[in-house]
Order: C-alpha cells, then sequence, then structure tokens
C-alpha cells in the first residue's frame, strides 16, 4: 500500500469541487494527483466543470457549452451536496470557475499532477489535448483520462500526453473486450498507462485481467460518508453526513494490487501521512 498512489476526486470533498482552492486542498492533505473534469464554454474556453450545466455548482444557470468565457468568468463555485458538506458549502460563492490552463499551472505550482477527466468529444477535447501536450512538453505532471476507446485510439494517435481509460463501470463481458482492445494498443502505443474503474465495477476478476495485461488500475470514487459508504464500514452513528471506517473499504482493494485509489476525502484513505 505504500506505493499506491493517492488522487484527490475533484480535489477534496472540503471545498467546492473542481476550483484551484479545492485542488490546493488536496495538496496539503498529500495526494500525488488531482483528478478534475473538463468541459469548454460556447466560446471554446476549457474551464473545471463535471455537469454540463451550471446550476448545481455554480451560481449561474445553463448549459455551459451555450454561454461563453465571459459569463462563465464572472461565476463563483457552489457545493453540490451542502446538506451533506456543510464545511465546503460555507465556502460557497468565494471561488471562481478556473480554465484548464489555470489549473495546470497551479498544480504544478503544488508540486501535484493533474488528471484531466474529458466530458466532451470534439473540438473541446482537440482544445484539451492542445493544452495538456504543452504542458507535458514543458514537463508537467499531467494525464489525459477519455470514455471511449475511440477517443483514446485517437489521441494516441495524435498527441504523446500520457493516456487512460476512465469510467469503466459495468464488470462484464464488454470491459472484457475493451481491456483486450487496450492492451492491443498498449503494445503500438506506449501513452495508453490503464483504466480507471467505479468501485463496485472493480471485481477481483476485472482487476487481475487488468494487472495481468500490464494496466494500471485506479479505483473510484472513495467517500468517507455513511451516505456512500458500503453498510459494512459504518460507524455506530447513524446520522448519513458521518464518516465510518473508509481506510479499512480502501485497503479491501489495495490487497488486491489496486495501483490508485480516488477519493473525495483522501486524508481518510489510511494511505497518506
Amino acid at each position: 500500500a505504500e506505493d499506491v498512489i493517492v488522487l484527490g476526486h475533484r480535489g477534496t470533498a472540503y471545498r467546492p469541487e473542481n476550483t484551484r482552492e479545492s485542488l490546493e486542498n488536496a495538496a496539503k492533505k498529500g495526494v500525488d494527483w488531482v483528478e478534475i473534469d473538463f468541459r469548454c464554454t460556447r466560446t471554446g474556453v476549457p474551464v473545471a466543470m463535471h455537469d454540463a450545466t451550471l446550476d448545481r455548482t455554480t451560481t449561474g444557470t445553463g448549459r455551459i457549452d451555450q454561454r461563453t468565457w465571459g459569463y462563465v468568468s464572472k461565476l463563483k463555485a457552489e457545493e453540490r451536496w451542502p446538506w451533506y458538506r456543510r464545511r465546503s458549502a460555507s465556502y460557497d460563492g468565494q471561488f471562481r470557475i478556473p480554465t484548464l490552463k489555470w489549473m495546470i499551472n497551479r498544480a504544478a505550482g503544488a508540486n501535484v499532477g493533474l488528471w484531466v477527466s474529458m466530458k466532451v468529444a470534439g473540438e473541446c477535447e482537440e482544445r484539451v489535448l492542445n493544452e495538456l501536450q504543452a504542458a507535458d512538453d514543458a514537463g508537467r505532471q499531467v494525464i489525459f483520462a477519455a470514455a471511449t476507446i475511440e477517443q483514446l485510439q485517437w489521441a494516441a494517435a495524435n498527441y504523446s500526453v500520457p493516456l487512460f481509460r476512465r469510467d469503466v463501470r459495468e464488470p462484464d463481458v464488454d470491459t472484457s473486450r475493451e481491456i483486450d482492445e487496450l492492451v492491443e494498443e498498449t503494445d503500438a502505443v506506449r501513452d495508453i498507462r490503464g483504466i480507471s474503474a467505479r468501485w463496485d465495477a472493480a471485481t477481483p476478476e476485472l482487476i487481475a485481467e487488468a494487472k495481468a495485461a500490464g494496466l494500471t488500475v485506479c479505483v473510484w470514487t472513495f467517500r468517507a460518508q455513511h451516505a456512500w459508504l458500503p453498510q459494512q464500514y459504518h460507524s455506530d452513528n447513524p446520522s448519513l453526513r458521518a464518516r465510518g471506517d473508509m481506510a479499512a473499504w480502501v485497503r479491501s482493494y489495495t490487497d488486491q494490487g489496486v495501483d490508485c485509489i480516488i477519493a473525495d476525502e483522501p486524508n481518510h484513505t489510511g494511505l497518506l501521512p
């Protein structure tokens, strides 16, 4: 477990997600990498944003791809689950929505890697990869995580940025087929590094198959509060906001050889000082 990489999911759960301040908080917790989601505005500016709309996590409204950067730049971030994350919600309205360039620079300054989870394909994807390629060429730690084999193949053919297949959600035949395809690509393109699988899809069989194929395996998303923690790891406190034994939950995966853990509260993984 000493070699397991810890990624802060959208930064940490202690600040509104996908903000520079959330990234910095994750760095202070001791993470190796920070996973941040990206989409583009109507004017083509890549910004840190998970949802397709601005309503849930910002002071704005509407689809982000229908808003200009001029509009988005004036917005402030808000906590998506304020009833569970009161500490984070106390920062609502204080932090700006960052661009990809800002996050690349802030990650480098905080000495953490930036794992970019791309939420859309097309021209926005190309803009993001162009910026990541420039960062990679400058020696910055960056990874591009794509949702489909097709995205990976296109990115691998046009860029030398390290690549991951993200969001494996089902441990089924299709996933095994995708692993086989990734292995074929790995033989030809060194930049495809591995997969990230949702915790309930990361079965022992899937982990073993991916590891045998030479792929790095990341598992997401670990959350310490009862609202998301499997029942066997709950404490005696009945509140959904209460924290259970997330470290034991994480250990059940690292004992199987998982290479990295993606967590909302990385300081509760049991893997950081």
